[in-house]
């Protein structure tokens, strides 16, 4: 799952770019070259202190980039059910199609490239000139060998793990996804470069190596340096104080019945939505976060304005920092936790407003499954939450948690305080319990008095595929009577 708001100050760069293991300068225009292809180089990219990795040049609409080799290369405009996935390694070229195939729960976040031609936009950034928002800074990266012709603006989400970048020649958008650290990606970008005329004729092959790859497991760090920095930060927005956006007003739902949902990880087209309404009534829509493994696809402050309007009930869900005795490239950061629940719920906040979904809705944070047999583990997850939920409610949204039911929403049904301050509890919860059974009842982990009347989800069936007027979606099944927006 990102990424609409208020716009923040974008400075002009000229990226340049670094040639490892050739003593040639990669900044010169090259002849024209068809739209889309991919070869072996004998360049490499460093992806450690002292390790580098091999590496390929992609050509796509009359631009170049230096990629790792393993990557594999897609073609959106030649495979439209393509599922853009930021949990896998990989070079995206073109938009994705309006109703992605993708597994239903993918989470986690790792290195990825996208190009685009004209003003489409970055993970979850709809199409227009610049991704509009406060958490987006303008970033510039280092100077090594000189600016290059791909002049343009490069600008930087932190929080989200994400860089987005527009340039002048033919029109072009770069967006990148990254884990643990920016400065692959951020040594990828500055290898873009302008080689040439795009051509007049349809888009080429990708070439060797566009298929193949070794992509990492969904949650697992990916292998990037920190000797090398991303593009060091020219401004900085005022994230922490910044007050709630105004959003379409409060329209908080607490369930008086028992609705039928799914959640997928690409937010489905508004055709799509329409056909799927004769079955159910409620989704879950991931409106970002650093471990959000699908960007926003077709969700935008208009999809949820007619999305409502044909009935749907919706549940905004955030993924943000996971555990810290997991394997997620984002964690909890021990001693750090009351702070980063403090920001992720802002983030949050921002993201929501950025739809529509104003003050009075309720926002789910997701937290997958941690062992919480691990004391620490257990109570930075709880202090994380207790933020998370204190900051919701202070700036007039509704908590909510995604958890599995035997972790996260089980601790929290136990537990009264964290590290001797009284525990604040969401107003609602997700819970994961795949038993198949299309009800609320979430024994043996939670009693019944926890989150009753009203205030609880049930996802009960993850992921399968489901047909409905002629369109099949791989989603997660729930039983919905808590918290929405409609």
């Amino acid at each position: 799952m990102q990424m609409r708001r208020v716009a923040t100050l974008i400075v002009a760069i000229g990226l340049t770019v670094t040639g490892i293991g050739t003593s040639a300068a990669l900044g010169h225009a090259g002849p024209a070259r068809p739209a889309a292809t991919a070869r072996l180089t004998g360049l490499a990219l460093r992806a450690g202190p002292g390790v580098t990795v091999p590496a390929k040049v992609v050509r796509f609409e009359g631009y170049v980039i230096d990629v790792p080799a393993s990557w594999p290369v897609y073609r959106l405009d030649r495979d439209h059910a393509r599922c853009v996935r930021y949990d896998q390694h990989a070079v995206y070229l073109g938009r994705p199609g309006s109703d992605q195939q993708c597994p239903a729960h993918l989470v986690g976040r790792v290195e990825t490239i996208s190009l685009a031609p004209g003003a489409s936009g970055g993970p979850g950034i709809p199409a227009s000139p610049q991704p509009p928002g406060p958490q987006w800074q303008a970033a510039a990266s280092g100077l090594s060998l000189g600016q290059l012709q791909a002049g343009g603006v490069v600008l930087q989400d932190p929080q989200d793990h994400q860089f987005w970048g527009s340039f002048s020649h033919q029109g072009l958008t770069i967006s990148a996804t990254y884990g643990t650290d920016a400065g692959l990606v951020g040594q990828i970008i500055r290898t873009l470069r302008w080689s040439g005329a795009a051509p007049q004729a349809g888009p080429g092959q990708a070439g060797p190596g566009s298929a193949g790859g070794q992509p990492a497991p969904a949650g697992h760090p990916a292998a990037a340096s920190r000797a090398h920095a991303a593009p060091a930060v020219l401004t900085r927005a005022a994230r922490r104080n910044r007050p709630a956006l105004p959003g379409a007003g409060s329209r908080r739902h607490f369930g008086r019945g028992i609705q039928h949902g799914f959640d997928v990880c690409a937010t489905p087209s508004v055709a799509t939505m329409r056909k799927w309404r004769q079955v159910f009534s409620a989704i879950a829509i991931y409106i970002g976060g650093p471990e959000a493994a699908c960007g926003l696809g077709n969700l935008s402050a208009s999809w949820v304005r007619t999305v409502t309007g044909m009935g749907w009930s919706l549940i905004p869900t955030y993924v943000g920092r996971q555990a810290p005795c997991t394997r997620f490239s984002v964690r909890i950061r021990k001693g750090h936790a009351h702070v980063e629940g403090m920001a992720a719920a802002r983030d949050a906040i921002a993201l929501a407003a950025s739809l529509g979904i104003g003050r009075g809705a309720p926002i789910y944070d997701d937290m997958e499954f941690y062992n919480d047999r691990n004391g620490v583990c257990r109570r930075q997850v709880l202090s994380f939450l207790n933020s998370w939920t204190r900051e919701l409610h202070r700036r007039g949204y509704v908590s909510g948690v995604y958890s599995s039911a035997d972790a996260g929403v089980k601790n929290l049904g136990q537990s009264a305080s964290v590290y001797q301050w009284r525990l604040a509890k969401p107003d609602s919860v997700w819970f994961g319990l795949w038993d198949g059974h299309a009800n609320l009842r979430g024994m043996p982990y939670l009693l019944p008095s926890w989150w009753s009347r009203g205030h609880r989800i049930k996802q009960y069936m993850g992921s399968h595929r489901r047909r409905i007027g002629g369109v099949t979606l791989d989603i997660d099944s729930d039983m919905v009577r808590g918290a929405v927006y409609r």
